[in-house]
C-alpha cells in the first residue's frame, strides 16, 4: 500500500475504440452466453495496454472469459479472463466489467479513458464496455464486501472474507459514514483503492493458486503486533473451488498518510547534494575516493561532511536500517508453523542459491555480449571489461557457500528497494509484501538470508545517487564528469549509515553471519546477483540506464576506476524513474 501514489491519471487509449453490435443481447447475462465471444475478441488490446498486466512480451493464443465472480454488486462482475499463451503456462486475470448507456457513460469517457473497452450496443441500446474499477460503485461494493459482517445475499459461492475484527470494528467506529474513494496510480501489478484517510484496498489483478504473501505476512505481522511499520491488516477476500482455497483477490488494510514514497524522498536528497557540490564553495577540490560501504569495521565508511549529504538524510538512512531490521526480526518470530518458521541456511539451500544466481549471471552477460554493439559507444569499454571478468563474476556468487556459522533463513520482503518505502516525514512504512509479481507464489513464499533484502535496498541506494544523470537530459556534460565520483561517494554515504543502524539493531540475530566479515562477503555475493538482474533488465527495457547495473557490477569487481569505465549514464528521453 503506498498512499503517496496519485490518484490516476486520464490515459488516452488511441483515437478509436472497437464498436460491437448485439441483438438480443442485455448486460450482464451476455458475459454467460455465447455472445461473449465478441468481446473476448477485443480484450486482448486493451489489456496489453494496461500497467497490471503481466503478460506483454508473450504472444497471446487465446483468451476467454472462463468465469464471473459476483462481489455484490451483480451489474459489475469480475471476469476471469483466461489466458493462453504460444509458449509457457496460461494465466488467469481478474476485470471486473461494466457497461453503461451512452448517457451514463460519459463521465467515463471524460474522467477515465484509460477505462474504456468498447463501444457495445446491446439491442439497439448504445453504451460503453469499461473497467469498473474506476467506478466509485465498484469501490463501494469491494469496500463492503471485506469490511461488512457478513457477506452480501448475491455474492458468488466460494467467496470468503478473512478479517482482523477487532482493528477493522475499531477503524469503522472512526469513519462510520461511507468514505470517498480514488483510484491510485503507480500500481505496476495490481489496482489500488484509497477510502478517504481511513482504508486501503488493493484488488490483485492477477489470480493466482495459493496464499499472497502480501496477506500471509501482513495478517500475521498486524496479529503478532511484532512489527508496527508497516500497515495494519484489517481483511482479505480469497475464492474456494470445490471446497478448497484457491487464491486470493485483494485486501484491506489501513491508510497511512504520508509525504510519499523514499524513493522520491531519496531523489530530492541527491538532487539537492548535487546542488551544494556544483556551489562555488563546494568544488574546492575534487570529491575523496569513496571508501567501500561493506568493507567490515565501523570507521571504514568515511563520508563527506554532513553538510554537503546532509545530517537529516544520513539519520532517516539510518532510521531506515533500523526499521529493516525490526521488520527482519519480527519475521524471525512470526510463528512457530512451517509458512514462518526459520530454517537452516545449509549446504544444500547454500548450492542452490549459488546455481539460481550462476544462471542468472551467466544469463545476464550472454544477453550483454548479444547487445554489445547497441550500447552506447561510451559504455563499451565497460561492458567488454564485465564481459572478460565472467570468471570473475561467477566466482563472487561462491562467498553463498562459504562455511561460517550456523544460519537461519526466513520469509523475507522479497521486494525491498525505496519505492516499497512510505516516508511519513519522521519515520518510513514498509509496503507491498507481495514480492517479486513475475514469480511465481510458490517461490515468493519460499524462505532466504535476510540479506537479499539488504541487497535490494543498498542497490536503489545506488540507482537514487545516478538517476539524475538519465533523468536531466540538459545536464551539462562538466557537470555530469564532476559529479559522478560524488554520486558514488552519496551511496557510500548513505549505504554505511543504513548498513550501521542494520547491523546495530539485528545484533547477533541467527538470520545473520557470526561476523561482519562474513556478513560482507555474502552481501557482497546478493548485491551482485541483484545487479545481474538489473542489467538484464534494463538491456531488454531501457538501454540507456544500463550503466547503472554496469558500475554496480564493476564496482563489486573492484574494476569500476579501471580506463574506460568511467561513462556516466545519460537518457536522451524521460521516463519512470528506475527504483531498482
Amino acid at each position: 500500500m503506498n498512499a503517496s501514489r496519485r490518484p490516476a491519471k486520464p490515459e488516452q487509449k488511441g483515437a478509436g475504440l472497437p464498436e460491437i453490435r448485439l441483438d438480443g443481447a442485455a448486460w450482464p447475462g451476455l458475459l454467460e452466453s455465447p455472445e461473449k465471444a465478441a468481446l473476448e475478441k477485443v480484450l486482448p488490446a486493451y489489456i496489453r495496454a494496461c500497467r497490471w498486466y503481466g503478460g506483454k512480451a508473450r504472444a497471446i493464443k487465446k483468451l476467454g472469459i472462463s468465469g464471473l465472480i459476483n462481489i455484490g454488486c451483480g451489474s459489475m462482475p469480475l471476469a476471469l479472463l483466461e489466458i493462453l499463451y504460444s509458449h509457457g503456462a496460461p494465466q488467469t486475470y481478474l476485470l471486473p466489467l461494466a457497461w453503461k448507456e451512452d448517457s451514463r457513460g460519459a463521465g467515463i469517457l471524460k474522467f477515465a479513458p484509460a477505462a474504456l473497452i468498447a463501444k457495445l450496443e446491446l439491442s439497439g441500446r448504445r453504451g460503453f464496455l469499461y473497467d469498473a474499477a474506476y467506478d466509485k460503485e465498484f469501490h463501494a461494493a469491494f469496500l463492503a464486501l471485506l469490511s461488512g459482517t457478513r457477506l452480501p445475499k448475491n455474492c458468488s459461492p466460494g467467496l470468503a472474507v478473512e478479517q482482523n475484527k477487532p482493528l477493522l470494528k475499531a477503524a469503522l467506529r472512526k469513519n462510520p459514514a461511507a468514505p470517498g474513494s480514488r483510484l491510485l496510480s503507480g500500481e505496476q501489478s495490481n489496482t489500488s483503492i484509497v477510502y478517504g484517510r481511513f482504508f486501503f484496498s488493493k484488488l490483485f489483478r492477477r489470480l493466482e493458486k495459493g496464499i499472497n504473501p502480501d496477506v500471509e505476512i501482513g495478517a500475521r505481522l498486524t496479529k503478532s503486533r511484532l512489527f508496527s511499520g508497516m500497515p495494519p491488516f484489517l481483511a482479505s477476500t480469497s475464492l474456494y473451488r470445490k471446497g478448497k482455497f484457491y487464491g486470493v483477490l485483494g485486501l484491506l488494510q489501513g491508510y497511512i498518510p504520508s509525504r510519499g514514497d523514499s524513493w522520491t524522498y531519496a531523489l530530492e536528497q541527491v538532487s539537492a547534494y548535487y546542488k551544494r557540490v556544483l556551489s562555488s564553495a563546494s568544488r574546492a577540490g575534487p570529491a575523496p575516493v569513496a571508501p567501500d560501504p561493506l568493507a567490515p569495521g565501523p570507521d571504514s565508511a568515511a563520508r563527506p561532511p554532513g553538510r554537503l549529504i546532509g545530517e537529516d538524510c544520513l539519520r532517516l538512512m539510518s532510521l531506515l536500517g533500523r526499521r529493516t531490521a525490526e521488520m527482519h526480526l519480527a519475521l524471525y518470530s512470526a510463528g512457530s508453523d512451517p509458512a514462518f518458521l526459520p530454517e537452516t541456511f545449509g549446504p544444500a539451500s547454500r548450492r542452490s542459491a549459488r546455481r539460481s544466481m550462476a544462471e542468472l549471471g551467466s544469463a545476464s552477460l550472454r544477453l550483454l555480449s548479444r547487445k554489445l554493439k547497441d550500447l552506447p559507444r561510451p559504455l563499451r569499454p565497460g561492458a567488454s571489461l564485465l564481459l572478460s571478468s565472467r570468471p570473475a563474476v561467477l566466482s563472487a556468487f561462491g562467498a553463498v557457500t562459504e562455511k561460517g556459522g550456523a544460519l537461519k533463513k526466513i520469509r523475507v520482503h522479497g521486494d525491498f528497494h525505496l519505492g516499497q518505502v512510505l516516508f511519513t516525514g519522521r519515520d518510513f512504512v514498509i509496503i507491498d509484501f507481495e514480492g517479486e509479481p513475475a514469480k511465481p507464489i510458490s517461490e515468493r513464499r519460499l524462505k532466504h538470508s535476510a540479506l537479499r533484502d539488504v541487497a535490494g535496498m543498498l542497490r536503489s541506494f545506488h540507482y537514487a545517487a545516478w538517476a539524475p544523470f538519465c533523468l536531466r537530459a540538459d545536464l551539462p556534460a562538466g557537470d555530469r564528469r564532476a559529479l559522478g565520483p560524488w554520486a558514488e561517494l552519496w551511496y557510500s554515504a548513505v549505504s554505511a549509515s543504513f548498513l550501521k543502524a542494520y547491523f546495530r539493531t539485528c545484533g547477533k540475530a541467527a538470520f545473520l553471519p557470526g561476523d561482519l566479515a562474513q556478513s560482507a562477503a555474502l552481501l557482497r555475493a546478493f548485491l551482485m546477483e541483484k545487479a545481474a538482474y538489473e542489467l538484464s533488465y534494463e538491456l531488454n527495457n531501457r538501454p540507456g540506464w544500463v550503466a547503472i547495473p554496469l558500475k554496480g557490477l564493476l564496482q563489486l569487481l573492484g574494476r569500476a576506476g579501471e580506463p574506460g569505465c568511467a561513462a556516466v549514464p545519460r537518457e536522451k528521453r524521460g521516463g519512470n524513474v528506475g527504483r531498482s
